[in-house]
């Protein structure tokens, strides 16, 4: 059965393609080139022509289909792409093999200030600063002569003309005809400068205050929330024995404190971790293994979320203040009872005694001198009290006990006979011995002993009157 071929005609639209219509004329063209009938086709029916017909029909569809949702990943693809360029954190340019710019994206032409258009063609050269030119030749020429991604850090300048510091990378690649183009890749490290800058400033705040903390006669020791050492200067290793290098990084409470003492010393611990600072006395062990007392002073530090961070601790070696201590007690226990034992040897006696300082104040005395005070001014006798206070109401014997007193903490003795009092039966007379206190040779202080002299010298004016009485009997018997 002769098939008849039915010529198809598509109307065309005002706006159809120049390219859809020379798509249909080159396929009406090869049709009428190809023989009139398909061998394969020869001894088929109508009914088997067209459905085989519509079967590539279907196919047909499905590629355009499968073709035209390819070519809108495609264009999705390339604008992501696009977008992943042009707004990247990088600025991105190409370089032609005489560094020229062949293409820039918006964030190269952000950071150099610049409107991308006049980067275009522009020579790179012309964005780096006078004083890093030849940084930039000498980094060129190796990526000329190189495969690999090299790197450098020059001052880049904006287009206002200010500088910033910038990390390159650049790599070459091959392009037609043997040529090669540059792929350029520009970082503002300004942030980073800074950040170096503000680190080196820190270290350098570090150092100066580790020297200080070196410096200190303390021993300055720094434990983290753990109680691992951190930090150990030079007073704490002539103080315990350790070396820092051998210290850092172990627990406190293992390197310094006894086994008695590792209780209290967890107590301290937590009692600091809750803010408070712990300040006393500790027995701590030294490297050698002998105990010894110190004073300590440990503080917390938090940072600025209020966390624990570090505990700082600084102690020194209070064993020769507790020896001194000891003796100092030893001695006023020594002084108490001799002043105890002068007191009872003098007491029910004329002697009087007492002891004052440079500024004339009053350090001791016994029973017997406050008396004689009481009985010449009314007042009290105190320790600390000024002779020239307890005077004040008698200015003849203010004036003669600060001469001689003074004359006492010059450096002499003074040996004399004193009279207190109105003549009569108030009247006392007392043979007086000043001598200086020294104290390895300063003088600190003058010592004053008396006694009570009046009945001799009432005795000794009785004789006397009696002599002269006798005398005088003895010269008028002779006249007769």
């Amino acid at each position: 059965m002769a098939i008849k071929k039915k010529k198809m005609t598509e109307e065309k639209s005002p706006g159809a393609s120049t390219s859809t219509s020379s798509l249909l004329d080159a396929a009406e063209k090869k049709l009428a080139r190809s023989p009139s009938v398909s061998p394969s086709m020869k001894g088929q029916t109508t009914e088997e022509l067209i459905h085989e017909l519509q079967v590539h029909q279907i196919e047909l569809e499905v590629q355009a289909e499968d073709l035209r949702k390819a070519q809108l990943a495609l264009a999705e693809s390339r604008d992501q792409y696009l977008d992943l360029y042009e707004f990247a954190p990088l600025g991105y340019l190409s370089l032609t093999d005489t560094a020229l710019i062949s293409r820039a994206n918006l964030t190269a032409a952000v950071l150099l200030g610049v409107d991308r258009n006049k980067l275009i063609n522009a020579r790179f050269r012309t964005r780096i600063a006078p004083h890093d030119l030849e940084t930039w030749e000498r980094y060129f020429t190796n990526l000329q002569q190189s495969d690999e991604k090299l790197t450098v850090t020059i001052m880049l300048k904006r287009g206002d003309g200010v500088t910033f510091p910038a990390r390159l990378e650049s790599i070459r690649l091959p392009g037609s005809n043997n040529g090669y183009s540059i792929r350029l890749a520009i970082s503002d490290i300004s942030d980073i400068r800074k950040a170096e800058m503000e680190l080196r400033t820190s270290e350098d705040q570090i150092r100066l205050q580790a020297r200080m903390l070196n410096a200190v006669g303390d021993a300055v020791i720094a434990v983290d929330p753990d109680h691992k050492i951190i930090f150990w200067n030079e007073a704490a290793t002539r103080t315990y024995g350790w070396r820092p290098e051998e210290v850092i990084g172990h627990n406190t409470v293992d390197i310094t404190v006894p086994e008695l003492s590792k209780k209290d010393a967890r107590k301290i611990l937590a009692q600091l971790a809750k803010g408070e600072v712990w300040c006393g006395e500790y027995r701590v062990r030294h490297r050698d293994g002998h105990e010894f007392p110190v004073h300590v002073i440990d503080s917390p530090v938090f940072d600025a979320e209020g966390d624990l961070i570090a505990i700082i601790g600084a102690s020194h070696d209070i064993s020769e203040q507790k020896i001194a201590d000891e003796a100092m007690r030893a001695n006023e226990e020594n002084l108490l009872r001799a002043q105890e034992l002068l007191e009872a040897v003098t007491k029910g006696t004329e002697v009087i005694i007492a002891v004052q300082d440079t500024d004339f104040r009053y350090t001791y005395f016994n029973q017997t001198y406050k008396d004689e005070i009481k009985r010449l001014t009314g007042k009290d006798l105190t320790l600390g009290i000024s002779m020239i206070e307890l005077f004040a109401e008698i200015p003849e014997e203010q004036e003669r006990s600060v001469k001689e007193w003074t004359k006492v903490l010059n450096g002499e003795n003074v040996n004399q006979m004193v009279e207190f009092g109105d003549p009569g039966i108030h009247r006392r007379i007392y043979h007086v011995l000043h001598t200086p206190i020294r104290d390895h040779g300063t003088i600190v202080g003058a010592g004053e002993v008396a006694y009570d002299v009046t009945k001799q010298i009432q005795v000794e004016d009785k004789l006397r009157e009696t002599k002269e009485y006798l005398d005088n009997l003895i010269t008028q018997t002779a006249r007769v």
